[in-house]
């Protein structure tokens, strides 16, 4: 009896992992496409944050 309890637990604790990552995988996603050129990843080296910047 405790054999059937066990595997009915695991079934449906696997059936609610399976059916949250299907969703979060299909989910679409949270911001839209950045709309840089192709190649560049916004990258900024600190060489060029410290240049900008004026020091009072």
């Amino acid at each position: 009896m405790q054999e059937i309890l066990v595997i009915l637990i695991v079934a449906t604790a696997s059936l609610w992992l399976s059916r949250n990552l299907w969703r979060r995988v299909t989910a679409p996603p949270c911001q839209p496409p950045s709309e840089t050129p192709a190649g560049t990843d916004g990258f900024v080296p600190i060489e060029d944050l410290g240049a900008s910047q004026k020091v009072r």
